[in-house]
């Protein structure tokens, strides 16, 4: 008996030792606080809310996830770590309506070479798919391009550094689509 306890025991340990941490909650979106990409640890900098229209319709919630975190925008973007954030949707967005919205931040949000880089936010919108509530999509920044994974599906490497930059400032620039959105990423 007292094996059998003993054994218990060791098997919660261990199960616990697995286990994700959650660190923060927002709109009913949890998000670990620490994930492993590309034999890095990164942290979760902060959540955000996406709001769309006049009329405020919540739409997903954002995570950044940081090497180091940071509250200031700018040293993020300039910054060589990989970077990644996740988008959890809490409403269904149909495809045309994520390219239209991808669109709309490139031109807001690309300030050179903006002709250089419509092929690599083509191959983006190409990548989209109707989202429903509790799905998501997520990318990962290197100095050299974006990973893109939508519902679980990873997408082909988004290839660049300028595009890889001017896509993270959609998020993180001066004209992300939302504040409440860029300021919760940024944990302000």
């Amino acid at each position: 008996m007292k094996n059998c306890v003993s054994l218990l025991v060791l098997l919660v340990s261990a199960l616990a030792l697995n286990a994700p941490v959650f660190a923060k909650e927002l709109k009913g979106v949890t998000m670990a606080d620490q994930i492993s990409v590309a034999g890095k640890n990164l942290t979760l900098n902060g959540m955000g809310l996406r709001l769309a229209l006049f009329i405020k319709v919540k739409v997903y919630v954002g995570g950044l996830y940081l090497e180091t975190p940071s509250k200031n925008g700018d040293e993020i973007l300039a910054s060589p770590q990989i970077k990644h954030i996740e988008m959890k949707f809490l409403r269904d967005v149909g495809a045309a309506k994520l390219v239209g919205a991808w669109n709309e931040s490139l031109e807001k949000n690309c300030k050179t070479d903006c002709a250089a880089l419509k092929p690599g936010f083509d191959k983006l919108n190409g990548y989209m798919a109707d989202m429903k509530e509790g799905d998501s999509m997520s990318f990962t920044f290197f100095a050299d391009g974006v990973e893109v994974t939508v519902k679980g599906q990873k997408k082909d490497k988004l290839e660049g550094a300028a595009l890889s930059k001017t896509l993270l400032t959609t998020w993180l620039g001066p004209n992300p689509p939302n504040d409440e959105l860029k300021d919760g990423m940024l944990s302000k």
